[in-house]
């Protein structure tokens, strides 16, 4: 992401593409350096996630997945392969 966006406006966005789950979102990295771009810092997040009303399944966790990558994209992330 751009260095100037703040880790707790991502962290935010995952929130909210997140619902209606409950989600715990904790920051495991943060990383600015020279295998970046100028100007760009790397974010790495680690999603606990609980089910509102059912058991998650895996066309929910599909769903869930893609909210959060284009939520994400949104704010002019680079998501890592794999």
């Amino acid at each position: 992401v751009d260095e100037s966006l703040p880790a707790s406006a991502l962290v935010a966005c995952v929130r909210k593409a997140s619902k209606p789950w409950r989600a715990r979102i904790q920051i495991f990295d943060h990383y600015r350096g020279s295998k970046l771009p100028l100007g760009k810092k790397s974010i790495a997040l680690a999603l606990f996630l609980a089910p509102t009303k059912n058991t998650l399944q895996e066309q929910d966790f599909i769903s869930l997945t893609e909210s959060i990558r284009v939520a994400a994209l949104g704010l002019g992330a680079q998501l890592r392969d794999g």
